[in-house]
């Protein structure tokens, strides 16, 4: 890894589920007790608390974890997803980011995040 090119979870080499790092993304999503409105206030709060959080930097360009959340939350869909039963993106996304904050996986999770959204699937984090 050279200095110009950092990533906060780059010993991740490829992509991981959110299975994979150990958080339980299912368990909360699935909770019917949990409205959306609430986990996406909690997703929320755990972005802004992580804003400052360095993701990826590139030369003199950074990405920052709170900053990507934040992205993720206000285009998540709120439409169902298919065959997910009455999940919608949105829940989906928060859930995610709530799960993934229970576990103390939040930096970790943005980066599968950012890794199979961002990153070309062949470019390998070094």
């Amino acid at each position: 890894m050279t200095s110009s090119h950092r990533c906060a979870a780059s010993s991740l080499g490829s992509v991981l589920s959110f299975e994979d790092l150990g958080i339980d993304v299912e368990a909360v999503i699935g909770d019917g007790g949990i409205q959306t409105s609430a986990l996406v206030a909690q997703a929320r709060t755990i972005a802004n608390s992580t804003r400052d959080v360095v993701l990826c930097s590139y030369q003199n360009h950074s990405v920052y974890v709170g900053v990507l959340l934040h992205a993720l939350l206000e285009y998540a869909g709120k439409d169902v997803i298919p065959d997910r039963g009455s999940i919608t993106g949105e829940r989906y996304t928060a859930g995610t980011i709530y799960a993934a904050y229970k576990s103390e996986k939040v930096s970790q999770a943005a980066q599968a995040w950012f890794q199979s959204m961002i990153l070309p699937s062949t470019l390998p984090l070094q």
